[in-house]
Parts: structure tokens; sequence; C-alpha cells
């Protein structure tokens, strides 16, 4: 699968039709073809018909179409952030609860890039029982949230801005009188 395929098939995709596939990306439209089979053949699917009007995809053609659009954003995304790297910028991956990124993190993010001009901050959420496996494995540099379990030895773990949660009721709720503890 290479990218040329990917982009040529993300076209028709888009378009739901290799004429016009063809006229965006300046190609023939055996060109758009030929890259569409090469992608039928490696992934043993015929990923769409001609239909009477347009084409029909298969389930598959339908998933690759979802796949094959991200994976050339990540492709694209790679290449500036390569490039940027390659300038001195620097990235933090930060991933937290969506309470957090909700509440907190623009602030938090926002006192990093005042802080460090040539630092760039992605921000993913997830749930804190995933923060161990995204740590261990490198795929975030940073996991703000609540306490939980230690994915390993050479991990730290500190506490940061401590908060306490208000749950603010009218006097006719049901959790108006009740006290609450984490």
């Amino acid at each position: 699968m290479t990218p040329t395929q990917l982009r040529a098939f993300v076209a028709v995709a888009r378009h739901g039709s290799v004429k016009e596939a063809a006229q965006e990306l300046e190609v023939t439209e055996a060109a758009i073809s030929g890259h569409v089979a090469a992608l039928r053949r490696e992934l043993d699917d015929p990923l769409f018909t001609r239909a009477t009007v347009g084409i029909a995809f298969t389930p598959g053609g339908l998933r690759l179409a979802s796949r094959a659009a991200e994976m050339l954003g990540l492709r694209d995304q790679t290449i500036r952030e390569v490039s940027e790297a390659g300038r001195g910028r620097r990235l933090l991956r930060l991933v937290t609860t969506s309470m957090f990124a909700e509440y907190c993190a623009p602030g938090l993010i926002g006192l990093f890039t005042d802080r460090a001009s040539d630092l760039d901050v992605e921000l993913s959420v997830r749930s804190a029982d995933s923060f161990p496996g995204l740590l261990a494995s490198r795929a975030v540099d940073v996991a703000v949230g609540p306490r939980g379990p230690v994915a390993s030895d050479d991990l730290t773990r500190t506490a940061f801005l401590k908060y306490q949660l208000a749950i603010v009721a009218g006097p006719a709720s049901t959790v108006a009188d009740r006290r609450f503890h984490p």
C-alpha cells in the first residue's frame, strides 16, 4: 500500500468516480485504475463495484476509505513534525481524562506554550485506565489525571494540581443533602 495508491483510492471514494478522481489528481483514469487494482490485489477485496450511478463500495472498501484518509493524514502530520523538529521545535504529547481536558488542559497548555515558544502540545483524551499502557509504550510523554496503577518502575508519578470537586445542585435535587467522598 503506497501513499500514491491510497491517495488515488481516497479521491475515488470522495468523488464516487474514477474519472473525477483522475481530474482531481491530474493523472489519467488508467493511472487511478492501476492504483486501485494494486490495492484490490494486495487486500484481496474488490473494494467497490460499478453501479448504475457511480460506484458501490464493499464493506472492505468502506473501511479502507476511512483508514486511508487517516493514514494519509498521519503521514502528512509526521512529515510536518519531522520538519519542525529539524528546525528546533519540540513536541509534548499529553494525555488527560475528559474532565481535565475540558476544564484545565487549555490553561495548562497555554502555560507550557507561553514559557516555551518552541513547544507544540498534542492533547489526547482517554480513560485513566489506559494511561499506564500509553506511558509504558511511550505513545505519550505525560499523563494528567486521577491516581492509578504504576505501569513500570522507571516511570515517575507526581501529585499535581490538587483540587476539590464541587457539586452544585438545587434545593429540590436528590443530591442536595448528601455528602460525597472521592
